[in-house]
C-alpha cells in the first residue's frame, strides 16, 4: 500500500484507521458491517491497522444474513379431515368452521410467503358401500385444491360456491369417516407431481384417529420418505379432545370416533398421531387449545418454509486483503454455538487484487438458502488459531 495515497477520515464510508488508504468503492450487495479503529503500532483481531509493510494489516468484515437476504417463498400442502365429527363444536363453533377460519386468518397475511399451496381433503364423499362406507378419497374430486399461488389458494379455500358454508371445500362429508391413510396417499401423488422448489411443509389436520383400512407402517413410511427424500416436514394437528380412546363409535376418542387396530382392538389415536409426526420430523402432534392457537401455529409453520440467505455470492472487500493467502472465511450457523472456518476448497476464491471474493457451487447455494447467519472475513492475524472447518459439504 502506498502511504501517500488518498486517506479517509475515521467514521467515513470506508472502514479502518484515520489514515487508512482509501480502497475501491464498496459494492452494496453484501457489504454490511465491519470493525473499525486501531493504530499504527498494534494489530488486534477485529480492527484494521495502518499497514507497516506489504505483508501486514489485519481486521475483519462481517456480513449478516438477517439484513441482507433473499426471501425464497415456501410451499404448503394441507391434508384436511372432513369426517362427520368435524361438525361437532369447538370453542362455540363447528370444528370444521373454526379450523377453516383459522387457516384463512393465518394465511391471508402470508400469501406472498407461499410460492405454492394446495389442499387434499379426506374423505371426498360417502364412497364405497358396505363396511367402507364414508371412506372414499377420489383423486379427481373438485374439492381438492391443486398447487397454486398462495393468494389464489386462499381465495379458492374460502370460496363458498353453494352458500351457507356447504360449498366450502372443507365442509364435512355427511356420513364421512376418517380415511387418513387414503388422504396421505393422495397427498403423496400430489407432491410427486408438484414440481416444487424451495422448502415445503405438509400440515395434517384431523379430529379423529383413522378408521378406514389404517396401516400405521404404510402411513409412517410415506411421511418418512417425504422427509428423507424430499426434505419435507409433516406437521400433525389434532382437534380437540385428545384423550383416552374407547371402542369404535364409543366416547373418549379424538372427535368421539374410535378406530380399529390390526388386531381388532381400539387404536390409540394419540399414539397414532405422535408416531406420524415423529416420522415426519416434527417430534409430536399438536393440540391447539383454541382456533387462535391453531392460527398462530399455522403462521409459524408457513414462516419456517421461507428460506432466507445471502442475496449475492460475489463480495467486495474494502479494504482489500494485504496478504491474500492468509484471508480466512468464518461462518456462523443457526443452532451452532461455535464459529467455523470454510476452507477455500469448499468453493470460495479471492481475486489477485485481494478485494473480490467469489463463492461458488454448492457453497453459494447454501449461503443463499439460509445455512449461514453471518460470514466474516478475517485478515491475516487472528489472535487465536482459526476455528475448526465446517463439516464437508454433501
Amino acid at each position: 500500500m502506498d502511504p501517500s495515497a488518498a486517506t479517509t477520515p475515521l467514521g467515513s464510508a470506508n472502514f479502518g484507521n484515520a489514515m487508512q488508504p482509501q480502497g475501491p468503492p464498496v459494492a452494496p450487495a453484501m457489504m454490511l458491517a465491519a470493525a473499525g479503529g486501531g493504530g499504527d503500532e498494534d494489530c488486534e483481531e477485529g480492527v484494521f491497522c495502518a499497514p507497516r509493510g506489504p505483508d501486514e494489516g489485519c481486521g475483519k468484515i462481517t456480513f449478516e444474513a438477517e439484513t441482507q437476504i433473499t426471501r425464497q417463498p415456501g410451499n404448503l400442502l394441507l391434508v384436511f379431515d372432513r369426517s362427520t365429527s368435524m361438525l361437532d363444536a369447538w370453542q362455540g363453533q363447528p370444528r370444521w368452521q373454526a379450523a377453516g377460519g383459522a387457516i384463512v386468518a393465518a394465511l391471508e397475511p402470508l400469501g406472498s410467503d407461499l410460492a405454492l399451496a394446495g389442499a387434499v381433503f379426506f374423505p371426498t364423499g360417502s364412497g364405497r358401500p358396505g363396511p367402507l362406507e364414508g371412506c372414499g378419497v377420489n383423486a379427481t374430486d373438485p374439492s381438492h385444491i391443486d398447487f397454486t399461488s398462495g393468494d389464489e389458494f386462499i381465495e379458492r379455500f374460502r370460496t363458498d360456491a353453494l352458500g351457507a358454508g356447504a360449498g366450502l371445500p372443507y365442509f364435512p362429508v355427511l356420513g364421512g369417516r376418517t380415511p387418513l391413510l387414503a388422504g396421505l396417499q393422495q397427498a403423496q401423488t400430489v407432491l410427486a407431481s408438484g414440481m416444487l422448489e424451495g422448502v415445503t411443509a405438509v400440515v395434517v389436520i384431523t379430529d379423529g384417529q383413522p378408521n378406514c383400512r389404517w396401516n400405521a407402517a404404510t402411513a409412517n413410511q410415506i411421511v418418512t420418505e417425504w422427509r428423507t427424500m424430499l426434505g419435507i416436514s409433516t406437521h400433525v394437528i389434532g382437534l380437540p379432545g385428545i384423550g383416552g380412546l374407547g371402542p369404535l363409535g364409543g366416547p373418549g376418542g379424538i372427535g368421539g370416533l374410535g378406530g380399529i387396530g390390526p388386531g381388532g382392538g381400539a387404536l390409540d389415536g394419540t399414539q397414532v398421531l405422535n408416531d406420524l409426526a415423529e416420522a415426519g420430523g416434527t417430534d409430536q402432534f399438536i393440540t391447539p387449545a383454541d382456533p387462535a392457537a391453531l392460527q398462530a401455529k399455522l403462521q409459524s409453520i408457513v414462516s419456517e418454509t421461507v428460506a432466507m440467505g445471502f442475496d449475492n455470492c460475489n463480495i467486495t472487500l474494502n479494504p482489500a486483503a494485504v496478504v491474500p493467502d492468509e484471508l480466512l472465511m468464518i461462518v456462523e450457523e443457526p443452532g451452532v454455538t461455535e464459529k467455523r472456518q470454510v476452507p477455500r476448497s469448499y468453493g470460495w476464491q479471492l481475486n489477485p487484487a485481494g478485494d473480490q471474493v467469489a463463492i461458488t457451487g454448492q457453497l453459494c447455494d447454501e449461503a443463499m438458502t439460509g445455512r449461514f447467519t453471518s460470514i466474516t472475513f478475517e485478515y491475516a492475524c487472528p489472535e487465536a488459531p482459526p476455528p475448526d472447518p465446517i463439516p464437508p459439504l454433501m
